[in-house]
């Protein structure tokens, strides 16, 4: 994560921080969440 003064607002590194912590438990020493950080397949 960038430093927090990169961010134009504290919400915008919020948004930030939590979007990349919900990538962050999908490694398999985590919580292994399938779908987080796999290949998506459509059809």
């Amino acid at each position: 994560m960038p430093a927090p003064d990169r961010f134009a607002s504290p919400e915008a590194y919020y948004a930030a921080f939590f979007h990349e912590l919900t990538h962050w438990t999908g490694h398999a020493s985590r919580l292994d969440r399938p779908g987080i950080t796999g290949p998506i397949r459509f059809g």
